[in-house]
């Protein structure tokens, strides 16, 4: 009797596994469906991405263009701002040096006409 059971319980195992792979047989064209679906959508994402890297590309590349005339416009307005520097560093120090000998001229100058008041002063004062 016991043999019995088992193989009641063999023959139900079987039965069940057999079940479950007819269900599985049945349930495997619906997910091919989707397999084939998924893939169809992944297909048009991949031929959307491709078209629009077209379409921005040759933006991307004019873009890239563009920076690079402004690094090079920017490193020559560098290079003439410290030309520039250096040029009005240099100007200054002439103009300072031209100051400060305009300052002694009149100084000196100044000095020259208090000299020519007095002896006028001098002069006015002893009558001829």
């Amino acid at each position: 009797m016991s043999e019995d059971t088992t193989q009641h319980l063999l023959v139900a195992r079987v039965d069940r596994l057999i079940l479950m792979a007819e269900e599985t047989n049945a349930r495997l064209p619906i997910m091919e469906e989707r397999q084939d679906d998924l893939k169809a959508q992944l297909e048009n994402l991949d031929a959307k991405v491709e078209k629009r890297l077209l379409d921005t590309r040759p933006i991307w590349e004019s873009v890239q263009s563009h920076l690079e005339n402004l690094d090079t416009r920017t490193a020559r307005i560098e290079t003439e701002i410290t030309e520039l520097r250096s040029e009005t560093t240099s100007g200054f120090r002439g103009t300072d040096r031209k100051i400060g000998v305009l300052s002694k001229n009149l100084v000196d100058m100044t000095a020259e006409i208090r000299e020519l008041q007095d002896q006028v002063e001098k002069l006015e004062s002893h009558p001829v």
